[in-house]
């Protein structure tokens, strides 16, 4: 996990095509943060939002309306869950808040990668920044 400080988004997001698995800067939140440590530990990447909203700024947002319409042809469930995915929280977490199986998540996250055409969690974080369901 790099942690950097404030100003240095630009250069962690860099990192995003390395085999770093956890992004954050010192101002992320705490629960962001430590929800970013447990997605790590749990096998998957995890992004702070800071980074992501500088790598997605830029990226542009020339695939903004295509994105837009996928987005329509998912269930209000696989929107909240996706919302979860990009506030770096962990499989187990959004579990246990949505008071499913973790399995019922990976099905979801499965339906979403196909519907968006993503190809894995670190994409639908970025995904979900781009379109606005992070702040």
């Amino acid at each position: 996990i790099l942690l950097g400080e404030a100003g240095d988004e630009s250069a962690l997001a860099g990192a995003l095509n390395t085999r770093v698995a956890g992004l954050f800067t010192k101002s992320a939140a705490p629960d962001e943060f430590l929800s970013g440590v447990q997605a790590v530990l749990s096998g998957h990447r995890a992004v702070g939002s800071g980074i992501i909203s500088q790598f997605t700024a830029r990226r542009g947002f020339s695939e903004h309306l295509d994105s837009r319409r996928a987005a329509n042809h998912l269930s209000p469930t696989e929107l909240e869950i996706l919302t979860m995915i990009g506030q770096a929280q962990s499989i187990p977490n959004i579990a246990a808040n949505r008071g499913i199986s973790r399995k019922t998540v990976r099905n979801h996250l499965a339906k979403i990668y196909r519907k968006l055409e993503l190809h894995g969690r670190t994409e639908a974080m970025l995904w979900a920044a781009r379109m606005g369901l992070i702040n």
